[in-house]
């Protein structure tokens, strides 16, 4: 028996994956059941002999119900014979010999559901268990597994920022999750699935809206290493032009992406005078420690009595290649053309004072 995961939580934007979703909707992984390959199935005076890739399991009986599916079409159907050690007929009656396919034993393997176990991070970035979820398959062998209930208890509403460094991880608005999974059925465990990288995904302390262009996933706020994205990532932002007051506590939130492990990011300013001329434009980099997580960001503050206006905006810097986060050796920045240093990550936003 195996499962595939045929469905994760993420969406492509132009070549790149935002793994990152907001958690106050559905997180939904879906696993494909399949007891055993289907090698081929082929007509024969009325019923249908099936070639299993294995020998036929002691637990298969004739008279057990089974669902083959070829061509993406699934069939349930009656066992009548069982010729070992793996050709199966059955009572069906579709047509035509077709090659490959799964075959599933819904009642050979009894009390069948699959076990998952969500993962969290702590502050120390060590994984730990946020609990068990317990599903069983539709009858085409889908398992659908959503993960938001574990997740939602991470969230923190309590502003835990400093506001003393540039950006910092808040880990209650943000941060990573894997899971692990485990088929269950005739009273027998089997072992989990192994957390794998792979398996590694994001969430945020978000709600979207439904008819929003990647749904619950945070794709609009998840930067790419990409020139051709003229869409950039945004601030986590409700306001289009947020109002600064000095001397007050003041931080954006922002996607500090898995996309961007590798590389230096900069916040920039500008800031105007009163009839829109530009003053002064500065760059700062960012702690590269708070990456893969939501974060929030400072602004330079300290500003003169003429600044009036303030764009901000992250761009990508320089490839780090001895970074921690960087498991597969030294790059040069060449590896990940068309890429290019300076370009803007976020659109600019403005912000009054």
């Amino acid at each position: 028996m195996s499962l595939q995961v045929i469905k994760q939580p993420l969406v492509n934007i132009n070549g790149h994956l935002s793994k990152w979703n907001s958690v106050h909707q559905s997180i939904e992984f879906q696993l494909q059941r399949s007891d055993f390959g289907l090698t081929f199935r082929q007509k024969i005076s009325g019923f249908v002999r099936l070639k299993i890739a294995g020998t036929i399991p002691s637990a298969v009986q004739v008279g057990h119900t089974l669902k083959f599916k070829t061509l993406n079409v699934v069939t349930t159907a009656k066992i009548t014979q069982l010729i070992q050690p793996n050709i199966i007929v059955t009572d069906s009656t579709i047509a035509g010999t077709v090659y490959g396919g799964t075959v599933i034993f819904t009642e050979s393997y009894k009390n069948y559901y699959v076990e998952t176990e969500i993962f969290g991070v702590n502050d120390s970035n060590v994984y730990v268990s946020l609990g068990t979820s317990r599903n069983t398959p539709t009858p085409e062998g889908i398992v659908k597994i959503n993960v938001q209930k574990w997740l939602r208890t991470q969230t923190e509403f309590e502003n835990q920022f400093a506001y003393n460094v540039i950006n910092k991880m808040i880990r209650g608005e943000g941060t990573r999750f894997n899971i692990r999974y485990r088929e269950n059925y005739n009273r027998n465990t089997y072992e989990f699935s192994k957390l794998s990288s792979l398996n590694l995904f994001y969430w945020t302390n978000s709600a979207k809206q439904i008819q929003e262009a990647y749904g619950q996933n945070m794709g609009d706020y998840v930067p790419t290493l990409d020139n051709a994205r003229t869409q950039k990532a945004k601030f986590q932002s409700v306001f289009k032009k947020p109002t600064y007051f000095p001397g007050y506590p003041f931080s954006m939130n922002f996607i500090y992406s898995d996309n961007l492990t590798s590389y230096q990011i900069i916040r920039k300013e500008k800031t105007f005078n009163l009839n829109g001329v530009e003053i002064a434009e500065t760059s700062t980099n960012l702690l590269m420690s708070q990456r893969q997580n939501a974060n929030r960001l400072m602004l330079k503050e300290g500003y003169t009595s003429n600044v009036k206006t303030i764009d901000l905006w992250l761009e990508s810097g320089s490839l780090n290649p001895n970074d921690a986060f960087n498991n597969n050796g030294i790059f040069t920045p060449a590896v990940f053309n068309p890429f290019k240093a300076l370009e803007s990550i976020f659109l600019p936003q403005e912000f009054k004072r």
